[in-house]
């Protein structure tokens, strides 16, 4: 049977990343925004009051902590956040392992509930990172909730994901390299000014390391800061690039600039702030990553270029030909795929103001920043914060768009773009995909070269092409300029979806596809001894066929045989088939492989149909049966 494997790895390029068990509920799950996410925590009165009390403090309370019909003992709740901190209506740091170092929550260590108490809507911050992922950039899954605290509706918050070793390994596929969380310097601002040679300057702060605390590589900070202010301007992009992906930078600015945010990588407060910095295991350069951005939906006649002169890193990088182009087409992106009036932003302002109106009307501790100072807040400051944002969305596309024309945005730089045209099922060829499942992926300029990946444990980065589903990276099997194989995550949430292709870090246009819980689809049937079934080796009456499918759900936890927790339906001529359980293919995740006989009744024929079925979605490939 290892050499049926063989077949399907070399004509069908089907292999994939690594154990796949799947359940039904993932740490996706947690911050779907499909509908509000309700989170009760049980917490003793006096160490809540206390909480409450000492809120500029870091000291963590036990607690327990309740969703979805699950709960967890023994997590760690703790007052967090900088300016937004309040007694009021505390900030809270969740931390599932503080007391048990193994416990955690679908993988999850913490999450953080964000009390919104410098954004009145509720939403900027939430509309912001969907944003950066429909962009394809990594960014915190967020979703609007409802806080209980012992039994007792507390407020509107966010749920946010936390920027830690799981959010890398969900975005990146890894979480060994150099994670910074940036701290802001709010006495003088900080620009990327070159701070001089010792390494102490840049680490701890502002580059605060949360991974290798014990080996931070501040010499490698220092350096990056050196090269950036110190390269001539020939050398510019090539000796920066050994230190930062300058093209996703790019894309990530022009994201930010869009978004007007008045306190973020070009903040006009404090200068460079809320960001990660994640520096690859493998030796790629940093990447940023996006945090707190209730600074987002400022204001709608922002200048594109507000802030890039003062910023070294932004100014050096935007007097390349190449990266200011790439930043015009950025902003022509982002401000297609916002849209103005009645555009894919307002649908979503739409629909996520329905779900938080009558808590953020019915919250008994909100509260809003007034010229730096909290003060209480009332369901007409919610509904003005509102009305900005929609008057934000139906102007700024426009306003961009105008700025980027006199910028002298040469529109040929579009076709030097990946294009991409279609994703589809990889077996099917249809456009039903599910989590976990193979997909193909067609389009022009998608690789600058034809590579496949020589392990069946995929690679996040192939041939220089990087691709993106809500902003985390896929496994690929096979890259080529108009061709991609790939597995989607296990952890995807069904619903809509955007994939974006970086081939040298050029970014695709935004692909939308809809992803569904089940997406069958047959690649080709083997008899027992590894040869295809074809019209000129047909199978026969009591021949045990071998078929391979992808799109068939999660496997059923704890199954040493790799069962699926689903029960798929198989049909011959029309004929339903006893079948074993479908099952997944060990060392080829999102592949399975279902076992049946051919009834001695069936007809024969080089065209019988063979239908497999599952959950409503069925689909159909020929079988070649002789009697």
């Amino acid at each position: 049977m290892q050499y049926a494997y063989r077949v399907l790895i070399a004509a069908l390029l089907v292999a994939s990343l690594a154990p796949h068990t799947a359940f039904a509920q993932t740490a996706a799950s947690l911050f779907d925004d499909a509908a509000l996410q309700d989170i009760y925590l049980s917490v003793d009165p006096a160490d809540w009051q206390n909480l409450r009390e000492n809120y500029l403090l870091d000291t963590y309370y036990p607690a327990r902590f309740f969703w979805n019909g699950m709960e967890l003992e023994g997590v760690g709740i703790r007052s967090r956040g900088s300016g937004s901190r309040s007694p009021e209506k505390p900030n809270l740091l969740v931390a599932f392992n503080r007391y048990n170092k193994d416990q955690n929550f679908f993988g999850l260590t913490s999450v953080v509930l964000k009390a919104n108490n410098q954004d009145a809507s509720l939403l900027r911050e939430v509309l912001a990172m969907k944003l950066f992922r429909r962009m394809g950039l990594p960014a915190p899954l967020e979703a609007p909730a409802r806080l209980f605290v012992n039994g007792e509706f507390f407020g509107a918050y966010t749920l946010v994901e936390s920027i830690d070793e799981a959010f890398l390994a969900r975005n990146f596929g890894e979480n060994s390299g150099y994670l910074y969380d940036w701290q802001e310097n709010r006495d003088a601002g900080y620009h990327f000014e070159y701070l001089g040679p010792d390494p102490s300057a840049y680490v701890p702060a502002p580059w605060d390391p949360k991974t290798r605390k014990s080996a931070p590589d501040a010499a490698f900070i220092e350096a990056m800061v050196r090269t950036v202010n110190q390269a001539s301007d020939q050398d510019f992009v090539r000796e920066v690039s050994r230190y930062i992906d300058l093209k996703q930078f790019v894309v990530y600015l022009a994201t930010e600039k869009f978004l007007s945010d008045y306190d973020g990588f070009l903040g006009r407060v404090f200068g460079m702030n809320n960001i990660y910095w994640y520096r690859f295991a493998s030796g790629d350069g940093f990447v940023l990553i996006p945090w707190d951005k209730d600074g987002t939906f400022d204001w709608a006649e922002t200048p594109i270029w507000e802030g890039i002169e003062e910023n070294v890193l932004a100014r050096r990088a935007l007097q390349v030909p190449e990266l200011r182009q790439l930043y015009l087409a950025s902003l022509v992106k982002v401000a297609q795929l916002a849209g103005g009036p009645g555009g894919w932003l307002e649908q979503e302002l739409d629909r996520l103001y329905n779900q938080v109106r009558e808590i953020a009307h019915a919250d008994p501790h909100k509260q809003c920043s007034v010229e730096g100072t909290l003060v209480a807040c009332t369901g007409e400051d919610f509904e003005r914060a509102i009305e900005h944002l929609r008057e934000f969305i139906h102007s700024r596309a426009g306003y961009v768009m105008a700025e980027v024309e006199s910028a002298g945005y040469d529109a040929a730089f579009q076709q030097r773009l990946p294009q991409l045209e279609s994703v589809v099922n990889a077996a099917s060829n249809e456009g039903f995909v599910s989590p976990g499942s193979l997909v193909t992926l067609y389009g022009k300029r998608l690789a600058p070269a034809t590579v496949e990946a020589k392990t069946s444990d995929g690679l996040f980065k192939l041939g220089g092409v990087v691709v993106t589903v809500n902003g985390a990276r896929m496994p690929l099997l096979y890259v080529s300029p108009t061709q991609i194989n790939a597995r989607l995550p296990w952890n995807l949430t069904p619903g809509s979806a955007t994939i974006v292709v970086f081939a040298d870090g050029m970014p695709s246009d935004s692909f939308q596809l809809d992803v569904v819980d089940y997406a069958p689809g047959i690649f080709a049937t083997f008899h027992q001894d590894g040869r295809l079934v074809t019209p000129q080796a047909p199978a026969r009456p009591g021949d045990e066929v071998v078929l391979y499918a992808t799109g068939l759900g999660p496997l059923l936890p704890g199954s040493r045989e790799g069962l699926t927790a689903s029960a798929p339906e198989l049909t011959l001529g029309g004929q339903k088939l006893e079948i074993e359980p479908a099952r997944g293919v060990a060392d080829i995740p999102g592949l399975y492989e279902i076992r049946f006989r051919v009834p001695p009744e069936v007809g024969a024929g080089p065209y019988l149909p063979l239908s497999l079925s599952l959950q409503g979605r069925t689909t159909v490939i020929n079988l070649a049966v002789a009697q």
